[in-house]
């Protein structure tokens, strides 16, 4: 694991830097998610639906960063992603008072 956040820090690092293209300095954001085998996951599958879940949770973090796959993220987004549906499907049922 120490490897892989190693890895991760100098991605983040690597592709946060500017660069220019012609007249223009850009500027580029990565959000990693991170699964490790076989803590996180026994089987390919398992394993991206856990890095995914991490990279969720790295994005609603901000620009350049990265998460390991913690087992309590799964909870935390699946609510999050099921708030997100009600909050969509409520608005057209008009179901918002104010």
């Amino acid at each position: 694991i120490a490897n892989a956040e190693k890895l991760a820090k100098r991605i983040v690092e690597t592709i946060g830097k500017p660069f220019r293209d012609k007249s223009r300095e850009m500027h580029v954001g990565i959000s990693l998610g991170i699964a490790v085998f076989p803590d996180d996951g026994g089987d390919a599958d398992t394993l991206l639906r856990n890095a995914d879940t991490a990279l969720y949770r790295a994005k609603s973090e901000g620009r350049n960063q990265y998460r390991f796959f913690e087992p309590g993220m799964d909870a935390m987004v699946q609510a999050r992603r099921a708030l997100e549906v009600d909050l969509e499907t409520a608005l057209p049922r008009q179901e918002f008072d104010l």
